[in-house]
């Protein structure tokens, strides 16, 4: 999924969370982190090249799996347990991390939701497409 795919969800789950009286400070937390995880995608293209541009880090990963390969079928698998080149905040070890620090640091809860919700986008979108590259 792209960032914008993301955002659109994102918009979508925070209107009946705010219905059911979550404060807008908790809602741009989750928001946050929904969307901003992948910030790793911009990261691993700026440590690879050094190039700064995030227009040309877009392009490249957009670049990287062509989307014309890939067709929706049931495709499960096992996420990627130890950060990829392209995805490493993508990781369940990550994941993990930011729960554990998420269930020591409570103010922290809502970014780690809003990952989580991020991290099962991706995992239900890998999972419908048979040749999805799962370190898009």
């Amino acid at each position: 999924m792209y960032p914008t795919h993301h955002a659109i969800a994102t918009a979508v789950a925070v209107v009946p969370l705010r219905a059911a009286g979550i404060s807008w400070w908790a809602l741009t937390q989750f928001a946050a982190g929904a969307v901003f995880l992948d910030a790793d995608h911009y990261g691993s293209y700026v440590w690879r090249t050094g190039d700064l541009s995030l227009r040309r880090a877009y392009t490249f990963h957009r670049g990287r799996v062509p989307r014309d390969e890939a067709r929706f079928a049931l495709n499960l698998h096992v996420p990627r347990l130890l950060p990829g080149r392209n995805r490493p905040a993508h990781a369940l070890v990550v994941t993990a991390a930011i729960g554990f620090l998420a269930a020591t640091v409570p103010a922290l809860r809502p970014v780690m939701l809003g990952a989580l919700f991020h991290r099962v986008q991706d995992y239900l979108w890998e999972s419908a497409r048979v040749s999805a590259h799962r370190d898009e």
